[in-house]
């Protein structure tokens, strides 16, 4: 009977032990994802993947993360045939 109790408080103790670890981790889980929150983070314009470094390129496309001007519409384009166009 001794050895049935012992090995019942010996499973409930794991048990306990098991739900203190969980919870600890959940709070450390919850804490972390908070705290990293707060820091701004940058989303890929390609594949709306979310990066929180300072990367000019997105780990996972490669795809350009900073915000690159408008190009102007003349550009890589023949001044003569532009100036026609514009003027149409």
């Amino acid at each position: 009977m001794e050895f049935l109790i012992s090995y019942i408080l010996l499973v409930l103790s794991v048990v306990v032990w098991f739900l203190f670890i969980f919870f600890i981790a959940t709070v450390l889980y919850l804490w972390i994802s908070f705290f990293f929150g707060l820091f701004p983070s940058t989303k890929c314009p390609n594949c709306a993947k979310t990066t929180r470094t300072k990367a000019t390129r997105c780990p996972r496309c490669g795809s350009s993360l900073k915000e690159e001007p408008p190009q102007d519409e003349s550009e890589g384009m023949n001044a003569e045939l532009y100036a026609r166009i514009k003027i149409s």
